[in-house]
């Protein structure tokens, strides 16, 4: 079980490296040379910071925060056709009269209107240790308000009661900055 856990961990590392990536569909500019022969393609970068709200096997409150590539749109300049990119979040959950911290490392990626994320989630109320893997279906609209559908999956047993189940979450997001890299 602990060699599982470590493969999801390092599996989840690999994935921030996307930050720094460029996307296959980048805005054009063009070189010194005003020529258009000599184009270079470079991604938009942004923050989103999020909030969101888990309900179904366990309940949760989190605050979060993606570093996002994203393609967007010429005319109103919004990430609409897709993002993707690593995110961090830590909130509280609460089951059965029982709160518990939780933090997530994850990936997510959306376009058009569908997407997905993967998260490592770690809970604990101190004294024990809860680590889950949650892969995640949804929709999206324009990277501002998901609705995804999850499932817990836990990596390893502890006494804090926690079991797999069916997790449904709504995120509400906003972009605070861009940098054209």
């Amino acid at each position: 079980m602990k060699y599982v856990f470590l493969i999801t961990i390092l599996f989840a590392c690999s994935l921030l490296k996307a930050q720094t990536s460029y996307s296959l569909n980048t805005k054009p500019i063009y070189g010194v040379s005003n020529s258009s022969s000599v184009k270079m393609h470079l991604p938009y970068f942004a923050l989103l910071p999020k909030l969101k709200y888990e309900f179904g096997s366990i309940s949760s409150v989190n605050l979060g925060l993606s570093w996002i590539d994203y393609e967007g749109d010429e005319v109103v300049d919004i990430p609409a056709w897709y993002h993707h990119g690593p995110f961090v979040e830590s909130g509280i959950s609460f089951k059965n009269k029982n709160q518990f911290m939780m933090n997530k490392l994850g990936y997510e990626y959306f376009f058009l209107i569908f997407g997905g994320r993967l998260n490592v989630i770690h809970q604990t109320n101190f004294s024990s240790n809860q680590f889950s893997i949650r892969p995640e279906l949804g929709i999206s609209l324009f990277s501002f308000v998901t609705f995804t559908y999850g499932y817990n999956i836990n990596i390893n047993q502890s006494d804090l009661g926690l079991t797999n189940g069916n997790v449904f979450s709504l995120n509400i997001a906003y972009v605070i900055s861009k940098d054209e890299k």
